[in-house]
């Protein structure tokens, strides 16, 4: 079978950067990356074999005006988590500022009713 699709070869621009050269002293910046693949074997009786290295994973794509971005791939679930707390603390400031002490007149008007809607709708989004 070709790997060629509609005139273009379909490669994998992915590939494994190293980020340390020791993995006792690499600092991992961000969570929501997949977690680096270490190899320790200074234990191994022949030298030559002898590494300690961390291995990230990156990738390339190209945007719609065909400048390419270069990343480390990130975790899909660590997206999806990192989501979920960013939303939970959006709902605690909304709680804290606007629905804990809410008060209205005893005969809220429309407009009020509305701003309401959003602000209930929006908390229980995010929650």
């Amino acid at each position: 079978m070709s790997a060629k699709k509609e005139g273009k070869e379909n490669k994998s621009s992915r590939l494994m950067v190293v980020v340390s050269t020791d993995i006792h002293n690499y600092t991992y910046r961000d969570s929501r990356s997949l977690k680096p693949l270490c190899v320790d074997s200074r234990n191994h009786p022949d030298p030559k074999f002898q590494v300690n290295v961390a291995f990230q994973e990156a990738d390339r794509v190209r945007l719609n005006n065909k400048k390419p971005i270069s990343y480390f791939v990130p975790n899909n679930i660590a997206l999806l988590l990192s989501n979920s707390k960013k939303a939970l603390q959006k709902a605690e400031s909304i709680y804290t500022d606007s629905i804990k002490n809410h008060s209205e007149s005893s005969d809220p008007k429309c407009d009020e009713l509305w701003k309401n809607c959003t602000l209930v709708s929006d908390y229980i989004e995010l929650i």
